[in-house]
């Protein structure tokens, strides 16, 4: 017969039904920072049941502790201050469980060609916009971190007409 490891003895432990602990739990979560439903949801069905995971879910989003609109928001803000582009936004949206509704109003505010500019203007100055091959290490960057290929050369065209004008 083979031995139990000390590793096998987590698989083995019961789920708690505890809804008063799973809240106290969904709580300290988001006393760090803010959780997507579905991720909370992962979170804290990893240690209580079902039930007590939904309860506390619920009473979180009924408090408002718990907003995918809110997290959206943070989510598109760290999206944007990173430098990336719409693309990336819906993988991690959608990798997050938010739905088109909780984002889309701040999604579609965002002006993503000024976005790529910014990021271009950070990067530009290692590289010179006069030459083809530095021009073309550019759009790849943007495409690589999730702009469309019209904001791209949208971009790329716009920091260079600032350049050559001296702005």
């Amino acid at each position: 017969f083979p031995t139990r490891r000390s590793s096998d003895l987590h698989l083995k432990q019961k789920k708690t039904d505890d809804a008063s602990l799973a809240f106290d739990y969904a709580l300290r979560l988001l006393t760090d920072r803010e959780y997507s439903r579905f991720e909370l949801y992962g979170k804290l069905s990893a240690k209580f049941s079902k039930t007590a995971s939904l309860a506390a879910l619920d009473k979180c989003v009924q408090e408002n502790w718990q907003s995918d609109d809110r997290y959206a928001q943070v989510l598109l803000r760290h999206i944007i201050s990173r430098g990336y582009g719409p693309l990336r936004f819906l993988l991690e949206a959608r990798k997050k469980g938010l739905k088109s509704d909780s984002y889309r109003k701040y999604f579609d505010a965002v002006d993503w060609a000024e976005t790529a500019k910014t990021f271009l203007a950070k990067k530009s100055s290692l590289l010179s916009l006069s030459d083809y091959k530095d021009r073309q290490k550019l759009l790849a960057s943007l495409a690589r971190r999730g702009f469309s290929s019209s904001t791209c050369v949208q971009a790329l065209r716009e920091l260079s007409e600032q350049q050559s004008s001296g702005e």
